[in-house]
């Protein structure tokens, strides 16, 4: 018995018999097993079942920088039960890579959309989803089959293996993100739907997400700084201005 453990095979006259399930079980469906008994000819059975757990989906945040190169940093969860519980979190301005992982989801298939009011905008190079039998984080390479995000920001992945069923399915979605060189906060916000059909009326659960890309400081260099012009002079110089902002200037 594989997802049971019994303290004993075998022995003479009263005896009690302890049953440990192996594993806490994360699948949709229950575990079951027989114990089968026999003693002279004679057989008894004993049925056990270990429950299966409730529809589960906890998210995680994680993102790279190009100070940390390809190090996962964990940020936080992201994990709510309706449309108006938005989970809100902000990452550094030199993240490069954001990446949504289910760290517990007993869910068939999932569904990742992006509002259309995101400045950082998903699209077909920069976006991924997948779908796998183990944690995607831990690897240093893709698992999976990756499913590129469609046009319209959304896409379904569905595991080949509903491991969901009786342990875990992994679900990753990630995107690729430039450094944020402007003084504007860049915005990411979308949603994922966890459904146990194929089919996208058939919504379990919604997780709502805000990610906020910090800015970076106003800039502003000028060279040369000072110009200056001979008395009899109507010949043009010039001054070169260096910034990530809007700006203006006076003379006095």
């Amino acid at each position: 018995m594989a997802n049971f453990q019994l303290d004993k095979t075998g022995g003479s006259g009263n005896s009690a018999v302890k049953v440990t399930p192996t594993s806490i079980n994360y699948g949709r469906e229950a575990r079951t097993a027989t114990a089968t008994i026999k003693a002279d000819g004679l057989t008894k059975t004993v049925s056990i079942t270990h429950k299966g757990k409730d529809r589960t989906g906890t998210w995680k945040l994680f993102y790279q920088t190009d100070s940390k190169g390809r190090e996962w940093i964990e940020y936080g969860d992201i994990t709510s039960t309706n449309v108006t519980d938005i989970k809100k979190l902000n990452v550094p301005k030199d993240t490069n890579t954001i990446k949504i992982e289910s760290i517990i989801c007993n869910y068939k298939s999932a569904t990742f959309a992006t509002d259309s009011s995101s400045v950082i905008k998903p699209t077909k190079g920069n976006c991924k989803a997948l779908a796998t039998s183990e944690s995607y984080y831990q690897k240093d390479g893709s698992v999976g089959a990756a499913v590129d995000l469609l046009d319209n920001y959304c896409v379904a992945v569905t595991p080949k293996t509903d491991l969901g069923k009786n342990a875990i399915n992994y679900y990753a979605f990630i995107i690729t993100i430039p450094t944020n060189n402007t003084v504007s906060t860049k915005l990411f916000k979308g949603n994922i739907t966890l459904n146990n059909t194929t089919s996208i009326d058939a919504i379990q659960f919604v997780s709502v997400f805000e990610i906020t890309q910090a800015s970076t400081d106003a800039t502003l260099s000028v060279s040369p700084t000072s110009l200056t012009f001979e008395p009899d002079s109507t010949t043009s110089q010039s001054f070169n201005i260096t910034s990530n902002t809007s700006w203006t200037i006076t003379v006095s």
